[in-house]
């Protein structure tokens, strides 16, 4: 603003700022023009060149002007790195700025605080001299100063940091370089990993103590599953042979009552030999058409005298669906879930059907059961695991039946679902997969009516109890048996012989040799094929995959009549021997 008479300006009608005054110029150098001041010349009368003046005062005010821009500039960029410096301290990694010679230019707060040091012993220091050489290593240092031509970064590298009182520490260093025009910089980020290292160790130690623990108790349940299996083979087969017999009521109650302990037995040693089976891998999965109803039919029957011993009611919902599964699998899933049903139900009634859902079918069993409660729907499907048992009664089984079910519904890709209320029962569900193929295959007969008549059966046992068992069980059929507890004693019966219609052997003999070593010698010395059937009491994952492999029948101890029943006439079909 240029004044030349205050008296007659109208634009300052309070007058001049001083008395007195009679003329004046202010020239404002603020960025917005008032907030920041102005340049005032004034005069007690008009100045002969005035407009001179005015010139000089405008460029006063130019170069305060600038001076002020600079300085605003630079008190904004004290708060751009305060504020960075500020977000920087927050930063748990300890970070260090490193020239080209590695020597320390700035260090975070962090550092100070991890290493417990200051700022006047890191700045200006090299990097290997810090905190008494910790961060010395030859590694590191020849990858730092690569990282200034090549422009490379260095992720997650672990230097060992010394000892401290509970062993040896170590760091992770991550580096990369910054970007600045006058000088190279390298952004050093440091991580004591030395606890982290430390926990991970003490997991792996606990993981592989409990893997330890694991494969024992694998080891001692195939032992002592084993070991059991034999005494009870030929109890299984004694108690079969002697129900055949006109006994006198007492003896006949009494030989009810152990066959009653056998099946419960039988069933404690089947749940161990399904979960090896499963650990093995050699569950075959066999996936065909067949029609619900059948095995639905099936194992109502099996279970009605059961759930009638109990005080239950069972019976099942019609249902004409055809279904694609494995028949033996689902079949071993529903009689779990039925079995399940009839040790926790204590009155009521139990109830298996269908419910139709969009392409498949859900298979449901229903009880009027103890329940379970929510916290334990999940932990039901865990080995050994029992709802309300805490006394161990042995009567409801080891606790893996739904552990079972678990795993071969994951097998079969067949869903499952429980839902229940303590004191009112629950439901449990799988969820099978619907097909219209008309050809829908039915069961076949469980037990072939079995004639040995001028048949040859060697049968080979170092368990003197089970070798008897069956040979008693194939001469009541009319079979003429030839029966050794080894290798030796069964090549001395039966070379001297036509060849055997079927050799019966357990897997595991003295010595290293099996029982399809024996079989494949013998077909060797005979000059043809003959069948063989190899039993085992081996639950161990590896033994059961060995005796797979052996490429004859398999059948796990303690086998059934039935099952022994079908297995031989299964492999006598067709055998191509004369007799």
């Amino acid at each position: 603003m240029v004044v030349r008479d205050f008296a007659l300006d109208r634009r300052v009608p309070g007058g001049p700022p001083v008395p007195g005054i009679a003329s004046g110029i202010g020239v404002s150098f603020g960025g917005d023009g008032t907030t920041a001041g102005a340049v005032l010349a004034l005069y007690n009368r008009e100045p002969k060149r005035f407009d001179d003046d005015v010139e000089f005062v405008q460029a006063v005010a130019t170069v305060l002007g600038l001076a002020m821009e600079r300085g605003a500039i630079q008190d904004s960029m004290r708060t751009a790195r305060d504020f960075a410096e500020s977000i920087v301290d927050t930063v748990r990694e300890a970070l260090l700025v490193l020239d080209a010679g590695l020597v320390v230019a700035a260090a975070s707060q962090a550092y100070y605080r991890m290493f417990s040091t200051t700022a006047e012993a890191t700045l200006g220091r090299p990097l290997a001299e810090l905190v008494d050489g910790m961060l010395r290593d030859v590694a590191l240092d020849g990858r730092l100063k690569a990282m200034i031509t090549a422009g490379s970064t260095i992720e997650e590298l672990e230097i060992d940091a010394g000892q401290d009182a509970e062993g040896r520490r170590a760091l992770q260093i991550n580096a990369r370089p910054l970007s600045r025009s006058d000088r190279p910089l390298i952004l050093l980020g440091i991580e004591d990993v030395t606890e982290r290292n430390r926990a991970r160790k003490a997991l792996d130690a606990a993981k592989a103590l409990a893997e330890q623990a694991s494969a024992g108790k694998t080891r001692f349940l195939a032992a002592a599953s084993h070991d059991l299996r034999q005494p009870v083979q030929a109890a299984v087969l004694f108690h079969h042979l002697l129900s055949t017999q006109d006994l006198p009521p007492a003896s006949a109650k009494l030989l009810s009552s152990l066959g009653n302990t056998l099946a419960a037995l039988h069933s404690m040693l089947e749940e161990i030999l399904h979960v090896s089976r499963l650990d093995a891998g050699v569950v075959d999965v066999r996936m065909k058409p067949f029609r619900l109803r059948r095995l639905i039919d099936r194992l109502v029957e099996d279970f009605g005298p059961l759930a009638h011993a109990a005080g239950l009611s069972l019976r099942s919902v019609d249902t004409g669906v055809t279904v694609r599964s494995d028949p033996k699998l689902l079949g071993r899933i529903l009689q779990n879930l039925l079995a399940n049903a009839v040790k926790y139900t204590d009155s009521g009634r139990i109830l298996i059907g269908c419910r139709h859902v969009r392409g498949a079918v859900r298979i449901q069993v229903w009880d009027t059961g103890r329940g379970i409660p929510e916290g334990q729907l999940k932990a039901i499907f865990e080995e050994f695991h029992q709802v309300g048992n805490f006394a161990r009664d042995r009567r409801q089984g080891l606790g893996l039946g739904l552990s079972i079910v678990d795993r071969l519904a994951l097998l079969l890709h067949h869903p499952i679902g429980v839902r229940s209320r303590p004191g009112r029962g629950s439901v449990f569900e799988i969820v099978v997969p619907v097909t219209d193929d008309a050809e829908a295959l039915e069961d076949a007969a469980t037990e072939p009516d079995l004639d040995g008549t001028g048949r040859r059966v060697l049968v080979i046992d170092d368990d003197p109890v089970v070798l008897d068992s069956i040979r008693q069980y194939l001469e009541r059929h009319r079979f003429d048996v030839f029966a050794a507890a080894d290798r030796e004693a069964a090549l001395m019966l039966i070379l001297p012989q036509r060849p055997p219609h079927l050799v019966i052997a357990d897997y595991r003999l003295v010595g290293e040799e099996t029982g399809a070593d024996v079989i494949r010698y013998l077909r060797t010395a005979f000059g043809i094929a003959v069948p063989g059937i190899i039993l085992t009491g081996d639950t161990s994952p590896e033994r059961i995959r060995e005796a797979s492999r052996s490429g004859f029948s398999l059948l796990h101890k303690p086998i059934t009549p039935q099952d022994l029943a079908v297995a031989v006439r299964g492999a006598l079909t067709d055998d191509g021997i004369g007799t």
